[in-house]
């Protein structure tokens, strides 16, 4: 399993948290092996690409791009997907909801995870409890 990680921001990112937690997560779905990339952004780059793939205009915390999207060249079936984050929205989020920037990186980056293993919070009330369940377990386990 691995986890190749960009950070295109000045950001302090702990790229050993987020391996942790994918192998965790991985191994418990019966997808360990598979490989998962993140790269980090800016606001104004997110904000393009949620506007590109989502039709919305504004920046977000995290896109999760599977194997369903853009081209299929070069990615092996042991690839789960890519995640993109922007470091800016979640330390917003960190302040909004009373948490710190790490525990809330973790919680966007589970949450990122599950989307790539094809759970949808916003395909009907039963999916979206599923994945909620999951998503709580899963920080749980890694909230400090």
């Amino acid at each position: 399993m691995t986890v190749e990680v960009r950070n295109l921001t000045g950001f302090d990112i702990d790229k050993i948290i987020l391996g942790k937690i994918a192998r965790k997560i991985l191994k418990s779905e019966k997808k360990a092996g598979y490989a998962v990339s993140v790269v980090f952004v800016n606001k104004r780059e997110i904000k393009t690409l949620n506007k590109i793939y989502r039709t919305k205009n504004c920046p977000t915390d995290i896109l999760s791009f599977g194997l369903d999207i853009g081209p299929r060249i070069y990615v092996t079936e042991r690839y789960l997907g890519e995640l993109v984050i922007c470091p800016e929205k979640i330390k917003e989020n960190s302040f909004r909801f009373k948490n710190t920037f790490r525990n809330e990186l973790k919680l966007i980056f589970i949450h990122g995870l599950l989307h790539l293993l094809g759970y949808d919070h916003e395909k009907g009330v039963r999916k979206a409890l599923a994945m909620q369940t999951k998503q709580d377990r899963y920080y749980a386990a890694f909230l400090q």
